[in-house]
């Protein structure tokens, strides 16, 4: 058999066998508890990541971000079967599972390895780092994530009291691994800051098939953080719900690298501004008419019902002006071609020279779809 052929179907099996490691942690977590909050959250995004990580490296073994989406499928089942584990003997059964104290801080330890992987990244998507000098970050990254998570396992074994050593074998200086923790954790942070930026500066040089896939990288981050700013707002700095649209940054990546060309991005980012824009002010809308009306005359069901109705009257019109304000600001193109169609549109109906009307096509085809080319043909 072929060598490549060979080494084709190992990178196949390599690929699956993680995502089926990940499959089967959360498998083994899901009975140990109740499956809801950041239980479910855990297991929803690790099965993403695991999910198109598999896709993406069997299809595309060269490209890292499938691999390493695949690496942190297996890091969030850990850390859910571990938490899931732990959680079991300590409060539920005290005693009925073997190692529960290993497993807590192996999955602690595993934690501290995520965001390492998240800078990882935000650095090679979608195909390699942007200059050769991004490598030090990289290597940053490395070394604050394997400091992590020694102090953490170092930590774990000097705060347990009886597990797995006694305060009597804390090694010296174990105090101060708190702070070497928080100096490694800042690290991070600050490379996670850093890793985004470089995303900003390749989508700003990037053209052709590595900018169509950037838009749905960025719009799948940006989808994230607007979630996490509308939740601090919202719920007074709880931005769990946020959290919860997580997935949607490995599954735009899958897209993004695979099949992207089946789809228009441009059209998905207008209508989550438009819409989002349009549920946003309807909202605040709607709760405003109940507040006034309320002061005004006491609390009803016609209230409720009259500002229904109001809200529901303004949705086509607020929409029309949310969309041209978008076009208008956002896809300055489109909304400058509508404007001359439409200006085309109001003489056609009153030309009647033919040589005026074949001259005035010509430069709105111009101006709208900007062919290298025109030829006019007319049929007499």
């Amino acid at each position: 058999m072929d060598d490549g052929v060979v080494k084709a179907r190992t990178v196949v099996r390599l690929a699956w066998s993680l995502w089926l490691l990940s499959v089967l942690l959360l498998a083994a977590g899901l009975p140990l508890g109740e499956l809801a909050g950041v239980g479910l959250r855990g297991v929803v995004e690790s099965a993403t990541y695991a999910t198109v990580g598999a896709i993406v490296a069997s299809r595309h073994p060269q490209n890292p971000i499938g691999w390493l989406f695949c690496a942190l499928g297996v890091v969030v089942a850990f850390e859910f079967f571990g938490t899931e584990y732990s959680a079991e003997e300590q409060f539920i059964a005290p005693g009925s599972l073997a190692v529960a104290g290993w497993v807590a801080w192996a999955a602690g330890a595993s934690t501290e390895l995520s965001i390492p992987l998240v800078v990882s990244v935000l650095l090679l998507f979608p195909n390699g780092l942007l200059s050769p000098g991004w490598r030090v970050a990289v290597w940053l990254a490395a070394v604050a994530g394997t400091v992590s998570v020694g102090t953490t396992v170092l930590l774990a074994v000097g705060m347990s009291g009886s597990f797995p050593s006694d305060e009597s074998e804390v090694p010296s200086g174990i105090s101060n691994l708190g702070q070497v923790l928080e100096v490694s954790e800042g690290l991070l942070g600050v490379l996670v800051v850093a890793s985004g930026f470089s995303v900003v500066l390749r989508q700003r040089g990037a053209v052709g098939d590595e900018r169509q896939q950037l838009k749905w990288f960025t719009y799948a981050v940006g989808l994230v953080v607007g979630a996490a700013i509308v939740s601090v707002v919202f719920t007074g700095g709880d931005a769990s719900f946020a959290l919860w649209l997580t997935p949607a940054i490995p599954v735009a990546a899958g897209i993004a690298i695979l099949k992207y060309r089946l789809y228009d991005i441009d059209v998905i980012i207008n209508r989550t501004l438009v819409y989002g824009a349009l549920t946003s002010i309807l909202g605040v809308t709607y709760l405003l008419i109940v507040a006034v009306v309320s002061l005004l005359i006491g609390e009803s069901n016609l209230t409720v019902a009259g500002a229904t109705l109001a809200v529901a009257a303004l949705a086509q019109p607020v929409r029309a002006h949310i969309q041209g304000f978008i076009d208008k600001r956002f896809y300055r193109r489109k909304y400058d071609a509508e404007r001359i169609l439409e200006a085309f549109s109001a003489r056609l109906s009153s030309e009647v020279d033919l040589d005026a009307m074949s001259a005035d096509l010509r430069s709105v085809v111009r101006e709208t779809m900007e062919p290298t080319h025109i030829s006019l043909w007319l049929r007499h």
